[in-house]
C-alpha cells in the first residue's frame, strides 16, 4: 500500500524513517513532516528536550515542550469523541499534529500521513502548525 491513498479515508502511507523501519518513531516522523524540519534534526531536538526536562521524548508531556515552548504551537484539547479524520477534515487547509493515546500523527491539508490508518481513533490533543 506504499504511498497510496485510501479512497474512503483520506489516509496516505508515509514513513520518513531513514532506514524505512516501522518502529516507534511516530513523534519524530509527524513533527518532521508537519514542520518541514529534517527527521534527524527533529530527533536531536527531541533528545535535547528530553535531556533538559529529564523525560521520555516519546511521552506527550515531554514533546509538548518542543511543540509549545520552542515552536510556540497552541494546544487544542478534544473530549467530545472527535476522530483523527474529523480533525483532518476540519482543518483541511492546514498542517496539523494530532495526538491519540500513545501515538502522534500528522494531517497535511486533510490527508492523514502515517504508517497505519489511525483515522477512526479518538483525538485527545492537537496542534495547528500552519
Amino acid at each position: 500500500m506504499n504511498n497510496r491513498r485510501h479512497a474512503d479515508t483520506n489516509f496516505k502511507y508515509y514513513n520518513e524513517n531513514p532506514l524505512h523501519r516501522t518502529e516507534e518513531d511516530c513523534v519524530t516522523r509527524a513533527i518532521s513532516l508537519a514542520t518541514g524540519i529534517r527527521y534527524q534534526a527533529v530527533l536531536k531536538l527531541l533528545d535535547l528536550v528530553a535531556y533538559r526536562y529529564k523525560c521520555d521524548k516519546l511521552y506527550v508531556g515531554c514533546y509538548r515542550h518542543l511543540l509549545e515552548d520552542v515552536f510556540g504551537y497552541k494546544p487544542y484539547y478534544c473530549d467530545n469523541g472527535e476522530t483523527v479524520m474529523d480533525i483532518a477534515e476540519k482543518y483541511k487547509n492546514n498542517k496539523v499534529l494530532i495526538r491519540i493515546p500513545s501515538h502522534l500523527s500528522c494531517s497535511i491539508y486533510g490527508i492523514v500521513n502515517d504508517i497505519w490508518d489511525c483515522t477512526q481513533e479518538e483525538v485527545d490533543l492537537y496542534w495547528i502548525v500552519t
